[in-house]
């Protein structure tokens, strides 16, 4: 609205300098279908990811990192993006394209967007920390009631199933796991399964050895994954797994992360986001590993029970 343009959009930066998320407007829902998937962050969008300053351009299909439009997308000719710093570092960018009236992008357009960006990354920035502590607040109030719910008497397996419904609880993912190793510590077992859609990989087994779910067992690392089926990211399809069922192919962002008492590894506590969503973060691995932490305790504790319930029965 502020410089006139047709088309806008706010590209979020991943890790990888990749979009994580594409929001846009002046295309309505039927012609985004129709256009098909949302950019990723190549041509001239990706030239603002790795080189993060103001770009006008009078027609951004004549330069040379252009890579075209997609079927059914509109026509856009004039260019305008500025990045957004968030905290001196590039949270994304501003994209506005086709100024009304056919004209091109001005240094004065692109001195009102720039104090924009500003503004919005101040606003961002706010919302990022309101939105990181309501979720630390919501993972160490899980960790205390799973705490105090366990101390009341519960078996190992109960245990582990309350892990789970509490992290699914907190997160809202559409998966959810705690997988233990068996008795040969060469496989991790799918003990627990939270989300509807998946609950049929109770019982699935993942190789320690030849997995990445197995390395980070392993290791006792945490670690994030960017993409699982669709060859994405760092995993080639399924490899973390074995054979999946198909509603694995709408997962994204996955984090691993180690049930971990002391340096003994029980388990992992695996949780994946819906392909698309914003994708897990260093600050969120931070988060999920103290609730995991809490929760090996836990467990340890309902399986000490256990132990001292069977060997009361053998003395009698």
């Amino acid at each position: 609205q502020l410089v006139g343009a047709e088309y806008g959009a706010m590209g979020v930066l991943g890790p990888d300098l990749t979009l994580a998320e594409f929001i846009h407007v002046g295309i309505d829902d039927d012609l985004r279908h129709r256009i098909g998937d949302l950019p990723t962050g190549k041509g001239i969008l990706g030239l603002l990811a790795t080189h993060p300053e103001p770009l006008i351009l009078g027609d951004l299909r004549q330069h040379p990192q252009s890579f075209g439009f997609p079927a059914n997308h509109p026509a856009m000719r004039s260019f305008l993006g500025v990045p957004v710093r968030v905290r001196g570092e590039v949270f994304g960018n501003l994209y506005l394209t086709e100024k009304r009236g056919g004209e091109e992008f001005t240094t004065e357009d692109e001195t009102v967007v720039i104090a924009l960006a500003a503004a919005a990354g101040i606003a961002i920035e706010n919302a990022r920390l309101y939105e990181q502590t309501r979720l630390r607040e919501a993972w160490l109030r899980a960790s205390s009631e799973l705490t105090g719910s366990l101390l009341g008497g519960r078996s190992r397996v109960g245990a582990i199933r309350l892990v789970a419904q509490a992290a699914h609880d907190v997160s809202e993912a559409p998966l959810v796991a705690v997988a233990m190793p068996d008795e040969a510590q060469d496989t991790l077992v799918f003990e627990v399964v939270e989300g509807d859609s998946l609950r049929e990989l109770t019982g699935h087994r993942a190789s320690v050895t030849a997995s990445l779910l197995g390395s980070a067992f392993a290791t006792g690392r945490s670690r994030i994954v960017s993409g699982l089926l669709d060859g994405s990211g760092d995993v080639s399809p399924i490899d973390w797994i074995g054979e999946a069922p198909a509603g694995m192919k709408e997962l994204g962002s996955v984090v691993m992360v180690p049930l971990a008492a002391g340096q003994h590894v029980l388990g992992m506590l695996l949780i994946a986001k819906h392909r698309g969503a914003v994708p897990f973060v260093d600050s969120d691995v931070r988060m999920v590993r103290t609730f995991a932490a809490n929760a090996a305790l836990a467990i340890e504790f309902a399986r000490a029970q256990e132990d001292r319930q069977r060997l009361a029965v053998f003395q009698d």
